[in-house]
């Protein structure tokens, strides 16, 4: 999973205030509410279009909103922080179930408990790379990065051609592909491959 909310959840109250939202503590409150609203609709939706299309629809989400979160002030910070937490709890949620179709169901506690410990293992690794990386965007390209590597992951084990992948995701006229496209005209592929390729320079020097 993309480690958006690793990233962003211990520094969001002065986040937001910086970012002149008055009323910072109400995103705690909007983000725990739709946590717990992706946790619900999101296994839903993937036993009704399949787990892996799903899982590809969130990373897509997730690359998008990391990025345009970057630059939003005021109330956009809680709006776009709602569409992050409701990603990322989401994505959690499908685990077991993403774990059982993978693996079968023996040994579904192992697997399952295995996976998690994955994505605790992203609350140490993802902050401090932040913090070395340095810079106010650090995080949300991360986060970005993360989302896309995830998805190419998944691409690769389908087998498919990522432009067959991106239709499936990305309805005609709707946010994903509209998102898509204000990465594509930003240059997104170049930052993302800068990013990936500071962190790993920066793991060397470590």
């Amino acid at each position: 999973a993309s480690p958006t909310v690793l990233l962003f959840s211990p520094v969001i109250l002065p986040l937001a205030q910086q970012r002149g939202l008055e009323h910072a503590a109400l995103t705690v409150v909007i983000g725990s509410l739709t946590s717990a609203a992706g946790r619900l609709f999101l296994p839903w939706l993937s036993d009704r279009i399949g787990r892996r299309r799903t899982d590809l629809i969130l990373f897509a989400a997730l690359a998008v909103f990391s990025v345009v979160f970057a630059f939003v002030r005021g109330w956009w910070v809680a709006v776009l922080y709602a569409a992050l937490t409701f990603c990322y709890s989401g994505q959690a949620a499908l685990l077991p179930a993403f774990a059982a179709d993978r693996f079968g169901t023996a040994n579904a506690g192992v697997n399952y408990g295995l996976l998690a410990l994955g994505m605790s293992a992203g609350s140490l690794v993802f902050p401090p790379l932040a913090r070395l990386l340095q810079g106010e965007s650090a995080p949300h390209w991360i986060a970005a990065a993360a989302a896309v590597v995830g998805a190419a992951q998944l691409a690769l084990e389908s087998g498919k051609h990522p432009g067959a992948l991106k239709d499936e995701v990305c309805s005609p006229g709707g946010s994903t592909i509209a998102g898509v496209h204000a990465l594509e005209r930003g240059g997104m592929r170049a930052a993302v491959m800068d990013a990936v390729t500071a962190a790993a320079a920066r793991g060397r020097q470590l």
